[in-house]
């Protein structure tokens, strides 16, 4: 309907444990299906180690996101998570 999005800002953190997390957030390979299903060119991987909320290790969503996107082709520049304080310019 809307076409393909430029970037999507995706949530990637606070998932585990699933049983209880699922019902109000994704865990980072499903992060990636969402910016797939909104057809987006970027996917910036958001809203994760700011307050530990979940289970999961600190690091561990930003190297799953990765890792999921990369598992689907996806190159670097179309799939990352920025470090505190970067900034970027869109291609």
């Amino acid at each position: 309907m809307y076409g393909s999005f430029d970037l999507a800002i995706v949530p990637i953190g606070a998932y585990a444990p699933r049983e209880l997390m699922s019902m109000s957030h994704v865990n980072p390979e499903e992060a990636v299906e969402l910016g797939e299903d909104v057809n987006a060119k970027t996917m910036v991987g958001g809203h994760w180690g700011t307050i530990e909320l979940s289970d999961e290790d600190h690091w561990e969503p930003p190297t799953r996101f990765i890792t999921a996107g990369k598992n689907l082709g996806m190159s670097e520049e179309r799939i990352w998570v920025m470090k505190v304080g970067e900034t970027r310019i869109l291609p």
